[in-house]
């Protein structure tokens, strides 16, 4: 499987075509947090559509110059990279899988050595509605679960700047209705919310800002209740705090 360093150069050179200037800060010391925890769940927020570009090329560099060179990522996309032709690439380069892995796979992966990073979007397709000047609601808190059991640390990275790379579009009442009619809950999300955020890249990004820092609380309660109810009320409980602390930093930076 590729290591960090093996995406560096190239994500370097996309990150350097689509940012003006960057800035980064991590608490504790970032080269620490690496070398203290040789596994990490790593929680970056999405803002846009495509927000999820510059914050991995950004996040890479940075692991890449703090010693994390040889630490082995291994991301989480949406199913659907996997079924369309051309953002099929995307999603193998992303997860070094060519199928979209069960959770029990994921955390049998881990357990065995096959990856040292688990990097994870929990906003995951709500970006894709709501405003963009927060952090949206997770469209899944099961990455506390997978650090749970793992014993990982989670990693949250938090960025800015990238929020102009989407359109704010307000949705007509009459396609509001029409959507209210398909079977799916997330597009009966964007219908009741009323507006959708078009992916829309039109410029670079004049000032991108990421803060790292180290989520432990999780831990605490390490051996997970039995009954399976219990166990998704915690997991989601300790998600929404995490949610809660990524708004605190995104709105400092």
């Amino acid at each position: 499987m590729r290591k960090m360093k093996d995406y560096a150069s190239f994500l370097k050179a996309l990150l350097e075509t689509i940012t003006e200037k960057t800035h980064f800060e991590s608490e504790p010391n970032f080269t620490d947090i690496l070398s203290v925890n040789p596994r990490l769940v790593v929680a970056i927020n999405h803002s846009t559509a495509l927000s999820w570009v510059p914050a991995i090329c950004f996040l890479t560099q940075k692991t890449v110059e703090h010693g994390g060179g040889e630490r082995i990522p291994r991301g989480i996309v949406d199913r659907f990279f996997y079924k369309v032709p051309g953002l099929r690439l995307v999603g193998e380069f992303v997860t070094q899988s060519d199928r979209p892995l069960s959770f029990d796979q994921l955390v049998q992966s881990f357990e065995a050595g096959e990856s040292s990073d688990l990097v994870v979007f929990p906003e995951g397709s709500y970006s894709l509605t709501g405003d963009l000047e927060s952090i949206h609601e997770f469209r899944s808190p099961r990455f506390v679960e997978f650090a749970i059991r793992t014993g990982s640390p989670i990693l949250l990275a938090v960025h800015r700047g990238s929020e102009s790379w989407a359109l704010h579009q307000e949705l007509p009442s009459p396609l509001r209705s029409l959507m209210m009619l398909i079977p799916s809950s997330f597009i009966q999300k964007i219908a009741m919310l009323g507006t959708v955020n078009t992916p829309w890249p039109g410029r670079k990004i004049s000032d991108f800002r990421m803060h790292c820092e180290l989520w432990t609380e999780h831990l605490q309660f390490r051996k997970l209740p039995y009954d399976a109810e219990a166990m998704k009320e915690k997991v989601a409980e300790e998600a929404e705090r995490i949610r809660v602390r990524m708004s605190e930093i995104f709105e400092k930076l």
